[in-house]
């Protein structure tokens, strides 16, 4: 949701079959009817985020089957016409985006072909910058507006949380010892939300900016 009230998300577009091959990004405006985007060049996917200025993120998976649904792109929909953005190079085999920026800055995570996974931001000329080192079991899992963002290292088996912000070192954030950590949001003002996990529990937590 954006601060006028408008909602992205997705809709199913078969009306008895289930499963991710007929998801379709929609957009809820905060008035009038939605609008479905139901043609994805034989591709499936979801609205992840919409701006303030009604610029609409929308994560494709190429090919109608989940099994070919790891060729992953981003889409810009103004709710009427909808541009593919492409990929870093051509050594990158996917890209998930996460945020659109007001400015029209794009960022997500991007994954190489031979597995490396990187945080990228792409600037609205269509430069793209890495956000930190690739680095195996390493993993975006959220975004802030001001590109704050967040995920976790594969540390002695178990995932631990970090936060960095655009330019700035990574820092680990509080955890629980065998314990798998996930933020899934992080606010304008940098509290990030998430869970801890271990086999048998799951606990809600919220990491404030100190």
């Amino acid at each position: 949701m954006n601060a006028s009230g408008s909602i992205v998300g997705w809709v199913s577009i078969h009306p008895t079959e289930g499963g991710q091959a007929y998801f379709r990004p929609a957009y809820w405006p905060n008035s009038g009817s939605p609008v479905i985007l139901d043609d994805l060049a034989g591709g499936w996917g979801e609205a992840v985020d919409i701006n303030s200025m009604g610029v609409i993120l929308v994560r494709v998976h190429k090919g109608g089957g989940i099994v070919l649904s790891r060729d992953t792109g981003a889409w810009l929909w103004d709710g009427a016409q909808a541009t593919e953005i492409g990929q870093p190079s051509s050594d990158f085999a996917s890209f998930y985006p996460h945020r659109v920026t007001d400015e029209g800055r794009v960022v997500g995570l991007t994954i190489r072909r031979d597995g490396q996974r990187c945080g990228a931001v792409r600037s609205v000329n269509g430069i793209w910058s890495p956000l930190f080192t690739p680095t195996r079991g390493r993993e975006l899992t959220a975004v802030n507006r001001q590109l704050l963002i967040a995920g976790y290292d594969l540390v002695n088996d178990y995932h631990v949380p970090w936060v960095k912000q655009e330019g700035s070192e990574m820092s680990y954030l509080p955890y629980y010892k065998y314990h798998h950590h996930h933020i899934t949001m992080v606010s304008e003002q940098g509290w990030a939300v998430g869970t801890a996990s271990a086999d048998n529990c799951c606990h809600p937590l919220l990491w404030v900016p100190m």
